[in-house]
């Protein structure tokens, strides 16, 4: 039979850890990102990674900002210091930090620590590291069977269809498996995960006393047209993700809403244990729901989140009650950022957070913030009263920007970098801040910019243990004058013990005159009998474990482009660009080595300078030497500037600028220099000299080839440059050009004597290519689908392009095929050159039985198949509600051709659909079941490429997935004829 194969291990009742590099509590760090705009590879430190056995049963779970992704390994080169994955992150690698943090989980050599397990799941042996004083002959292990989720409610409300007034009461749900073969990494909230309890449809019914444990991902989730239920007094721990989740994510407009569900009185904690990024309670587009009376604790993220609209966009989650709530011990130093105690985003009106206790929140302080109550994005209309909140590593208060916020009668303490912050000024970040007391054991009260006067602060009492408190960087005294602050005092509150988390006011407290109300904490958390009461009691709470700070080398500016990826961005330096302009590491061209910096700009961009490459570099004394190597084209010349500027106050001023136009005409700080010929390469030195004393000139040297070099002195363009901030390049044409620069440096001598950190080239997979064609018949590409097993399916074509499978293997009396849905979505084909179309005719052929059509989404369709590049060139092959096939390719010059068939594709029967797309006689033919469906022209405007280079082929989609069965799927590079299809059919 079917090996039994498992991810989570109960032993006496305790969670054990999956064997893992390096063991709990510690990570690895990643040693930069192979390239700015990659998500599925980075470098790592040398003998960190290695290729050990069994490697395609591991993972590995990369850290990112507020979420985690976890990733397959498709390739490890040790060589090279690179890993790849087969599932990509939700960014880029190293958008926040180049040294981002990453474990491995599931080696057999990682099995190095008591309590630690692994399992073969070729051989299908357990290993277990037992505890000190475990015996093997008396421990209970304990290993689930079932994926995901245990208990699913299927009411189905956009046909009227609910499951009502059932109780449970006194039951425990246990032990399930995460869903780690088909993984889909979401942007925030581990919202692809499901509950151990699922529900759709379900209403009127309760869960009271229960327990929810060991679950693969989250513990209960009260889905599409659930309402008036109630969870209350359940025990909800061990959870690979979060608590309880409340309604939809991205893509859900339901028809009937999730709202009016009760979550009351229930001890929630130990979460995030494989998705980090999962919440104690989530309520995603619901409203009227009330979070009452929890204790939330132990996970790696936010406590509560409510909301899940960004901005000041219409509201999707209102009149939430967030009340009473114990929310302690969250991230500990080791987890996740930009998160908080209570976090919200969009607008709210009605929402409320009152009489919450909220404490021990830091984050990963290396990458964002870590806050007691969080109104992010757009949080608007809240009422934020009666809390007490402290012993944060950012803000008890802390507003990315949001509007109408009333935060009112709380005790703000003991943030580690202030009380009470203030983000954004160029959008809305109101709140009316009145009569709480705000105390830290740092000067800074108010952080953050304060200047654009909207907000409303007063009639607080401020007190900073550290000294006199400081407010936007002014004392008391020279703040409240403004009008700012209008009644407020800086005074002892005198508490009467902080330091302990006790936060009651001693008799005589200048708050009380000031009119603050005591806050009554009595009835927050956990209520009802002694003994349910005191359960926290006996749990430890995680040990805060702060990091070390990672070690980031210095940022030397001497750059070869020889470790890069062809046709990636490169890794240092900012890029600013739109459209079809773009700046990537090219293999085209090259001063010396085999690599360098192509700028490839386009028509109609909304900014001449575009596309833009910067660096921050800062030097204010001594020599700093600049130097470059340029070529600009001879086909499709451009005209560009390298410029050096100094910043300040918002302005800038510029020092050394050199600019180049399409005829080689180089000029620097107005001053004709010289000319370079095009398609050759030129060097440029510039010689800057800093200091008190120092000229206000420098010296450019322009070396042209079998040209004597051009020596001159130039003033700076600004006579009042005195310092280098910032080095930039902008390509300044109008129309489609490319010019080249290598070995770009700038710095001290010291620094560019060092030599230059080359990455070695990484190891790439084997591709099979054959150089002339591998059939007679222009067949790219044939995916048979009837592996029946494994995470590949081959192609028959004799090109190679294997597919990684992320669907589902299914067979019947069909035969085999692959079903698809959104939670196992897809087949994706790597890039190869036999499959971009350029301007050649094609085919697309396949067999679909489609199970579901409707859509709830506001774009109504599926996705069947796609290549895409957008926004600059795509092909996507999608099917209506009504069963309607459309296809929309749009070619490199951004040119559309959107077109449809005519006649329906059912549901639950197999059909065979032949789109031929006849570029040569301008026409695209539709064919169901082999006969000629609807014929329908190709604009004369589309006339440009379809090779849609370095993105995946799919069949399906993670993209509102196409529901049912793929088979005998086949891409040709030409026009089939008629008889051709139909033979295919038949």
């Amino acid at each position: 039979g079917r090996k039994w194969r498992f991810n989570q291990l109960v032993v006496d009742s305790t969670r054990r850890t999956r064997a893992r590099i390096p063991n709990k509590g510690s990570f690895l760090y990643a040693d930069g990102p192979t390239s700015k705009d990659n998500r599925r590879s980075f470098y790592f430190r040398e003998g960190d990674m290695k290729e050990w056995g069994n490697l395609r049963d591991a993972i590995v779970v990369v850290y990112h900002s507020w979420e985690t992704s976890i990733h397959h390994i498709r390739q490890v080169d040790t060589e090279a210091c690179q890993v790849s994955f087969r599932e990509a992150a939700p960014w880029p690698m190293g958008r926040w930090t180049k040294q981002q943090r990453y474990y491995v989980e599931n080696v057999f050599e990682g099995l190095d620590e008591p309590g630690e397990w692994y399992l073969n799941q070729v051989t299908g042996m357990l290993y277990y590291y037992p505890l000190p004083g475990e015996k093997m002959d008396e421990i209970q292990a304990t290993a689930p069977t079932v994926t995901a989720t245990l208990v699913d409610f299927k009411g189905n409300p956009a046909k009227d269809e609910f499951i009502e007034f059932l109780n449970f009461r006194g039951l425990s749900f246990q032990h399930t498996n995460a869903n780690l073969r088909r993984i889909r990494n979401p942007g925030q909230g581990e919202i692809y995960q499901p509950g151990l309890i699922q529900a759709s449809g379900l209403r009127n019914s309760t869960f009271e006393s229960c327990e929810i444990a060991h679950t693969g991902a989250h513990g209960i989730w009260l889905g599409s047209g659930c309402a008036d239920n109630l969870v209350e007094r359940c025990h909800i721990h061990s959870l690979s993700g979060g608590g309880v989740y409340i309604g939809g994510g991205w893509g859900i407009r339901e028809s009937t809403p999730t709202e009016r569900n009760v979550v009351d009185n229930n001890f929630i904690h130990e979460g995030g244990h494989l998705f980090h990024g999962a919440h104690g309670v989530w309520i995603g587009k619901s409203s009227y729901n009330q979070i009452t009376h929890n204790e939330i604790s132990n996970f790696d993220y936010s406590g509560i989140s409510c909301g899940w609209s960004w901005g000041f966009a219409p509201t999707t989650a209102h009149h939430n009650n967030l009340d009473y709530n114990h929310i302690h011990h969250l991230s500990n130093g080791e987890g996740l950022s930009d998160m908080g105690g209570i976090y919200t985003l969009g607008v709210s009106p009605g929402t409320t957070e009152r009489y919450n206790h909220i404490h021990d929140v830091y984050n990963y302080t290396y990458v964002s913030h870590g806050s007691g109550i969080y109104p992010d994005e757009g949080s608007t209309g809240i009422l934020i009263e009666n809390n007490v909140v402290y012993r944060v590593d950012t803000c008890p208060l802390f507003m990315h920007y949001g509007s109408e916020c009333i935060v009112s009668n709380n005790i703000l303490a003991l943030g580690d970098k202030g009380q009470m912050r203030r983000c954004r000024e160029d959008k809305r970040c109101h709140y009316e801040a009145v009569g709480n007391i705000v105390y830290g054991d740092t000067q800074n009260m108010l952080v953050g910019p304060w200047k654009n006067d909207d907000w409303k602060v007063g009639r607080n009492v401020y007190w900073s243990t550290a000294g006199e408190p400081s407010f936007a960087g002014m004392d008391f005294a020279t703040w409240q004058p403004k009008g700012k602050d209008e009644g407020s005092i800086v005074a002892d509150p005198m508490f009467v013990d902080p330091a302990n988390g006790n936060f009651s006011l001693k008799p005589g407290s200048p708050a009380l005159k000031l009119g603050f109300k005591p806050i009554d904490l009595s009835n927050t958390g956990l209520y009802g009998d002694r003994q349910w009461a005191a359960l926290p009691k006996q749990y430890k709470d995680r040990v805060r474990n702060e990091l070390p700070k990672p070690t980031v080398p210095p940022f030397i500016l001497n750059l070869d482009f020889e470790g890069g990826e062809s046709g990636g961005q490169p890794i240092d330096g900012s890029i600013v660009t739109k459209g079809n302009a773009k700046i990537a590491i090219s293999d085209k061209a090259a001063a010396s080595g085999q690599q360098s910096l192509a700028f490839t700009d386009a028509e109609g961009l909304a900014q001449n300078w575009m596309p833009h490459l910067f660096y921050k570099k800062v030097y204010t004394d001594g020599k700093v030497q600049l130097s470059w190597d340029m070529m600009n084209t001879k086909d499709a010349p451009a005209s560009f500037y390298v410029e050096v500027r100094e910043y300040g106050d918002g302005k800038y001023l510029v020092g050394p600028t050199v600019t180049v136009t399409p005829d080689g005409k180089v000029t620097a700080s107005g001053t004709a220099i010289g000319t370079i010929p095009l398609g050759e390469w030129a060097h440029v030195d510039v010689a800057i000299l800093l200091g008190k004393d120092a000229p206000k000139t420098y010296q450019l040297t322009l070396t042209v080839p079998n040209q004597e070099a051009t020596v001159v002195t130039l003033p700076y363009s600004n006579a009042a440059f005195r310092e280098v901030h910032w080095l930039g390049i902008s390509s300044t044409s109008e129309t489609a050009t490319t010019f080249y620069l290598d070995n770009i440096k700038m710095g001290t001598a010291e620094e560019l004597a060092q030599p230059i950190k080359r990455r070695k080239a990484a190891r790439r997979a084997a591709r099979r290519k054959p150089r002339k064609p591998a059939n007679n018949q222009l067949l790219q590409g044939h995916w048979k689908l009837d592996e029946g097993d494994g995470y590949n399916t081959s192609d028959s074509s004799g090109y190679e392009n294997e597919g990684e499978m992320w669907a589902t293997w299914a067979t019947g009396s069909f035969g085999s095929a692959i079903f698809c849905d959104p939670g196992a979505s897809h087949v994706a084909i790597q890039d190869d050159p036999t499959l971009q179309m350029g301007t050649d005719d094609f085919t697309i052929e396949l067999w679909m039985c489609p199970t579901q059509l409707a859509t709830s989404a506001a774009d109504k369709r599926r996705r069947l198949l796609s290549k895409n590049a957008y926004p600059k060139t795509w092909m996507t092959l999608d099917i209506t509600p009504a069963g309607i096939p459309l296809l929309q390719i749009i070619d490199a010059n951004t040119a559309s051709c959107h077109t449809k068939g005519k006649g329906a594709i059912p549901e639950n029967a197999w059909t065979h659909l032949a789109i031929v797309v006849d570029r040569a006689n301008r026409k695209v033919n539709y064919y169901l079941n082999g006969v000629l469906d609807t014929t329908q022209g190709i604009p004369a405007e589309f006339k440009g490429s379809l090779s849609i280079e370095g993105n995946d082929l799919t069949i399906g989609s993670t993209w509102q997935s196409f529901i049912g069965l793929l088979d005998e799927v086949k891409i040709y590079k030409r026009a089939l004829p008629a008889a051709e299809v139909k033979a295919s059919y038949a």
